[in-house]
């Protein structure tokens, strides 16, 4: 509709139509589209080409009667008013038209932008989601590695520990609570029956008084037997108790350790359950934590043996130079003495003096400091190169495996024996049950302690005790392997060699 119209504004103008058609073939001539165009251009770019080409094409035909009006300005008579107005008019109408297409196609641009914002954002919209799962991935990525890390691991192992203590004392310390407040209370009760006993039977009859006394011991006695199937240990109520945080911590301790002393126990059903469910956990994670840190330590305890052995060559290099240095002081010393001796010899004069030592017993003592000198760099040299190749297959000693753990053993047994009263064996024994996770139940720490700081203080360091003695013995194990490992292959390649040496 609007190239129609543009069509026709330029058809009618005065200078006529087929002025401005050979100018538009020109301009066409002149500015050729490419050849290879796939698509063809909008019907909107089209028209407005078009309003562009007749404007240009007004302006050369405009120029071209101007010029011609100046040769011919006499043969032509000037322009009128009104064809002047009329021309002004059509080139309005043109402009006009191409200001409605460049409005229709901006709003067409604008429509399809909003057609496509739903989408953009769409879009946006779903990489941010994706953003974020990606980011929450990578968090929980970085949380497991962190606590499966050596120092992570060895955190969720103390902390698995510490949440046992919280809840197993939460279920449990009620119920021995009540248990020996029960308890208690019968035995009041029973004291209070044999007192009153006392006054109401007749002092005189003592049959009848052993009968009413003897009655109230023997329900004493089933009440005492009922609270000890249900956990009774004998302790005061409010004097002791085995289910503090400290002792619920270690009772954690010795479930995923799988120690169980025996001596505390979870006796309500709830807590039956929860130290299965706590145990099916705990029991893989500790095996999981001791491996881990038993090769860390390990690694350290093999890092300062052959630290250890380094010191050890620098000391021995050391007094190996200090011989080498008195031997070379020697040399020097002998050296002067023969060039002293020689003077003496043959004089001042240059003729020779009678002397008891000659010429070749010099020689020879001058071979002897030689010999002696290379002696001590050789012995230098060999002890260098022999550290050095040990130091290339550095590998600890069974002996010092076994000694590392006897010392932690003895150091333990020293500290229960002052703790608890207990006789060197004893505590020593306990350390070795305690530790190997046999754990039969005879022996255990906390019977002599009650609710006050300094047992509790005593319990927290019975746990870490044990808790390091155990990474101690994996590292031992690991140590222990390695060796026996080495020591079979060193074996194995002696009666190798031997045997190739009978084949030959």
């Amino acid at each position: 509709m609007l190239l129609s119209q543009l069509r026709y504004a330029t058809k009618t103008l005065d200078f006529g139509y087929d002025k401005i058609m050979p100018t538009h073939q020109m301009f066409l001539s002149t500015f050729k589209p490419p050849q290879k165009k796939k698509h063809p251009l909008p019907t909107v770019f089209r028209a407005s080409r078009l309003c562009q080409i007749a404007h240009v094409g007004l302006k050369l035909s405009g120029a071209r009667e101007c010029a011609s009006s100046r040769k011919n300005s006499l043969l032509l008579p000037p322009p009128s008013v009104g064809l002047i107005a009329h021309h002004h008019a059509r080139r309005r109408q043109i402009s006009g038209l191409r200001h409605r297409l460049e409005e229709e196609n901006h709003e067409d641009a604008e429509r399809m932008t909003m057609r496509r914002r739903p989408l953009d954002q769409e879009l946006m919209a779903r990489r941010h989601r994706r953003s974020k799962v990606t980011r929450v991935v990578n968090l929980i990525k970085r949380i497991i590695a962190f606590f499966f890390s050596h120092v992570g691991l060895c955190a969720l192992v103390i902390g698995y520990a510490l949440l046992g203590a919280v809840v197993f004392r939460a279920v449990e310390s009620p119920h021995e609570m009540s248990i020996q407040s029960e308890v208690t209370a019968a035995r009041h009760h029973a004291v209070n029956i044999a007192w009153n006993a006392t006054f109401r039977v007749n002092k005189l009859d003592k049959a009848q008084w052993k009968k009413t006394v003897y009655a109230e011991v023997k329900k004493f006695q089933k009440k005492c037997m009922w609270a000890i199937r249900r956990g009774y240990d004998g302790k005061e109520f409010g004097v002791s108790a085995q289910w503090t945080f400290t002792g619920a911590f270690l009772y954690s301790l010795t479930v995923i350790t799988t120690i169980g002393y025996g001596n505390t126990a979870a006796k309500t059903y709830f807590g039956k359950t929860l130290t299965i469910l706590f145990a099916i956990i705990g029991i893989p994670l500790m095996l999981l934590f001791l491996t881990n840190i038993g090769d860390v330590m390990a690694k350290i305890f093999r890092f300062l043996y052959a630290r250890s052995i380094r010191l050890k060559y620098k000391l021995i290099l050391w007094h190996k130079r200090r011989k080498a240095a008195k031997i070379r002081r020697a040399n020097s010393l002998v050296s002067r003495l023969t060039r002293a001796q020689n003077n003496r010899a043959f004089g001042y004069g240059g003729r020779p003096v009678k002397s008891d030592c000659s010429v070749e017993s010099l020689g020879a003592q001058g071979d002897v400091q030689d010999l002696l000198t290379a002696r001590a760099q050789l012995d230098q040299l060999e002890v260098k190169e022999s550290v050095e190749a040990q130091l290339q297959r550095i590998s600890v000693p069974l002996s010092l495996v076994l000694l590392t753990m006897f010392a932690y053993l003895v150091a333990g047994s020293i500290l229960f024996c002052l703790w608890e009263g207990w006789t060197f064996l004893d505590s020593f024994y306990f350390c070795y049950i305690s530790l190997t996770t046999i754990g039969f139940g005879d022996k255990f720490p906390g019977a002599s302690v009650g609710n006050d700081k300094e047992a509790q203080e005593k319990l927290v360091i019975t746990s870490v005790y044990l808790l390091f003695g155990m990474a101690l013995l994996a590292m031992c194990f690991n140590l222990a392997q390695e060796e026996v490992v080495n020591k079979v292959s060193w074996i194995a390649s002696k009666f190798r060699s031997k045997e190739d040496d009978d084949y030959d």
